[in-house]
């Protein structure tokens, strides 16, 4: 069964809060839709107005690379998969997913494994996680992989978006946007300090990254709705991404 193929099928959709979440909610569209999903994720503003009107259930923050805040969530997985029959879960990642997909396949439920497209070469940390439990089903988003791969391709994120005619404009308004993640990127917030011109109107979304004597007027998390609104008016934008390129040679 592919995800969603069923339009009754009792879907649960486990996801790290952030581009994770942003990415799972862009591929249920094409998913075939399940009537009823279930979100799992954690409360921060993006997700609580993500999931506003949804139904969701918010767990404690999972670290990257925690082994004991994954094993914790264990606990968590098996009373929510519990309290709920469940036909099917379904992930992008990241290690929240992993105490989810071992309790649903130990009770007979269909797990689906959806790579991040921030991976174009090989499997994460997660996904060689979730590809050693039995009976999970795994799909990458970029045709070519690693020789081997037991992810089959299924199509990409970035396949409903195209380019559109490029038309330079003067720059009175920009984003600079970090996202949700727990890591520092003060080096990008000093580069487009330096690099905008005076005077200019800036949304400076800075995360967890300190701007101690950066003279902006950071906000550390915003809901959606307020960087989209931002982009759309903005002449420029500079963001983390977590696309990450193959070694090179």
């Amino acid at each position: 069964m592919a995800p969603g193929d069923d339009r009754s099928v009792r879907s649960l959709y486990v996801a790290s809060a952030g581009g994770h979440l942003e990415e799972l909610r862009l591929l249920s569209g094409f998913l075939g839709g399940s009537r009823s999903i279930t979100w799992v994720t954690w409360e921060t503003p993006q997700t609580s107005a993500l999931l506003r009107g949804e139904r969701h259930v918010f767990i404690d923050y999972v670290p990257p690379h925690d082994p004991v805040a994954t094993l914790r969530t264990l606990g968590v997985a098996r009373r929510i998969l519990d309290a709920e029959r469940y036909d099917e879960v379904v992930s992008t990642g990241a290690l929240a997913a992993v105490p989810f997909m071992a309790v649903a396949r130990a009770r007979g439920v269909a797990v689906h494994y959806i790579e991040s497209a921030a991976r174009l070469s090989a499997p994460s940390l997660t996904g060689r996680l979730v590809g050693a439990i039995p009976g999970v089903r795994c799909y990458r988003q970029y045709p070519k992989w690693a020789k081997g791969s037991r992810f089959a391709y299924i199509g990409s994120v970035f396949d409903a978006f195209s380019p559109g005619p490029r038309v330079p404009r003067p720059i009175r308004r920009a984003v600079v946007s970090l996202g949700s993640s727990r890591y520092e990127f003060r080096r990008i917030l000093e580069l487009a300090k330096a690099a905008l011109p005076p005077g200019r109107e800036v949304l400076w979304q800075n995360g967890s990254t300190d701007c101690a004597g950066l003279g902006i007027a950071p906000s550390a998390m915003v809901a959606p709705a307020a960087p989209r609104e931002a982009i759309q008016r903005a002449d420029a934008l500079l963001a983390h991404a977590g696309v990450r390129h193959p070694p090179l040679a």
